[in-house]
């Protein structure tokens, strides 16, 4: 047998809003490691946690927002922090 849950009940705002929070800490993580550092893979998990609670087309715009991310993510860092590795240390 189901529960029918109501709307704004605590069970159906708090996977949103988890949902939502991992999202915004996988960015922050995202940003503050390397590009050598795959921390954008965790998305998947944001995704699969959004389909718990969304329709398909949801769930698509959840995954091109996390793709997003990605993107700002990784352009931030290369204009932020340019490639020291292949510079020779001249004393």
């Amino acid at each position: 047998m189901q529960q029918s849950r109501s709307l704004g009940s605590p069970a159906t705002i708090i996977l949103p809003a988890a949902t939502a929070a991992a999202a915004i800490a996988i960015f922050v993580a995202d940003n503050e490691t390397g590009n050598e550092v795959a921390v954008a893979v965790l998305y998947a998990v944001v995704v699969l946690m959004a389909a718990r609670f969304l329709s398909t087309r949801g769930i698509t715009f959840v995954a091109a927002g996390c793709v997003g991310l990605t993107v700002v993510s990784y352009s931030t860092f290369a204009v932020d922090r340019p490639a020291t590795r292949n510079r020779q240390h001249i004393d």
